[in-house]
């Protein structure tokens, strides 16, 4: 760990009394990994975030590796319990995505040609292209109280990506002449997170949210189940209150989904 984040100037730009600890590495293997260890000598960390400048083996969803060049992006977790039934743990997904997408379109409020669109279940797109991206864990799953592992990467100030993911992926300053600092996106995050808070527990206003901000709704979209890995097209037709993705399928058929992943088809 080193000490050039300041995590006492961090909290006290508003977020004293809601986040109670920063663990700040100039350089990390994953900001996941590390809140999975430290909840084994911590299990009652709370409200804690783990923050790298330069993530060297970060994995999104179908472990997939997130790309992170040194000091231009936002690299964190939080670890936030919840007190949510198990059939709700969905919320804080949808919540946590919901976030950002307010707090992005705040920063750039004044930029017409920033266009962010949620993707479900949580991806955040820039004008058609990956700009971010979640991968959550849940531990104590069977009691009331849960802590979750909310990992997240957004592409900043990053410019050149691996050509692997360059045609679908992009960054906030390749969009706008405004360049941002991750740590001032991950503050303004983290209040939105916290001064939101109640509607993580109103499944239908979250829902409700989240849907006018995923206009997705009649377009063809890929569909690629988790558990094979098949991939079909399908008529998107929107996000069900239980935070299920609902597909018509080519015989006209609604189909429910819980996990998988979605791609815009061009």
């Amino acid at each position: 760990m080193t000490s050039e984040f300041s995590e006492e100037i961090f909290l006290n730009s508003g977020l004293k009394g809601k986040i109670e600890k920063v663990i700040f590495f100039k350089e990390l293997d994953s900001t996941n990994k590390y809140a999975k260890e430290y909840l084994k000598e911590n299990p009652e960390a709370d409200n804690t975030v783990i923050l790298t400048s330069h993530q060297t083996d970060g994995t999104g969803r179908f472990n997939r590796k997130w790309f992170s060049s040194p000091g231009e992006n936002l690299t964190f977790t939080l670890i936030k319990k919840f007190k949510l039934d198990v059939d709700e743990v969905y919320k804080v997904n949808f919540y946590s995505s919901y976030i950002l997408f307010i707090t992005l379109k705040e920063i750039f409020e004044n930029e017409v040609d920033m266009n962010f669109i949620l993707k479900w279940p949580n991806d955040l797109l820039l004008n058609n292209k990956k700009v971010s991206g979640f991968l959550f864990e849940v531990k104590d799953i069977n009691i009331k109280e849960k802590t979750f592992i909310i990992g997240c990467g957004v592409n900043v100030n990053q410019t050149v990506f691996d050509n692997s993911i360059k045609e679908k992926t992009t960054s906030l300053k390749l969009n706008s002449e405004k360049e941002v600092s991750p740590e001032d996106i991950l503050n303004s995050y983290l209040k939105n997170f916290f001064g939101n808070i109640s509607i993580s527990f109103d499944s239908e206003e979250l829902i409700k949210k989240w849907r006018s901000s995923s206009i997705l709704s009649g377009k063809i979209v890929t569909f690629k189940k988790y558990n094979d890995g098949i991939s079909e097209s399908a008529t998107f037709e929107g996000i069900g209150n239980d935070g299920a993705l609902c597909l018509r399928d080519k015989e006209g058929n609604i189909k429910k989904y819980f996990s998988g992943e979605i791609t815009l088809s061009v």
